[in-house]
Parts: structure tokens; sequence; C-alpha cells
């Protein structure tokens, strides 16, 4: 199932602290991105579950969007959110 990202990220591109980054202009909507967000990040055939865990401002890139990748797939957490909202 090919995913609708929020941010286009790099899945594999562990920073060594568990944490990945993204750029903030390849957001599709930069405006939701935020210290805290959970956001569907990776690619349209490899996505993830992550929380926006920073925003740093690097000069050389433009901002950076720290991520923490979430347990679980994109499909549990749609599911869960159904369910929430159903009961």
């Amino acid at each position: 199932m090919p995913y609708v990202v929020d941010i286009t990220a790099d899945l594999n591109d562990d920073d060594g602290s568990g944490e990945i980054w993204a750029l903030l202009d390849e957001a599709r909507d930069p405006s939701q991105i935020e210290i805290g967000a959970l956001v569907v990040a990776g690619r349209e055939h490899a996505a993830a579950m992550c929380e926006v865990t920073g925003i740093e401002s690097a000069p050389t890139r433009g901002t950076l969007v720290i991520l923490r990748v979430l347990p679980g797939l994109v499909e549990d957490y749609r599911r869960a959110a159904s369910r929430a909202l159903t009961s």
C-alpha cells in the first residue's frame, strides 16, 4: 500500500541516538510539523509513525526535523485511532 507521508525521511538513517532527521522543506504541510506532533515519515513505499522531538536550524541545510521512530506499523496506529473514534 502506498503511503502519503507528512515528511520525507530516510528511515534507515539513524544518527546514532536512535533518532532520524528530515528537512522541514520536504514536509507536505510544514505548519503541521511541531515538537510533540505524531507524523507519518518515510517514503511512498516505506513509512513509519514518528514523533517530532526537535526542530533545529542548520545554516547550510535549512531546518532539520528530528524524529523518533515509534514501534509498530502505520496501519496499527490507523486501526487504533479508528477504534477510538467509533467507541
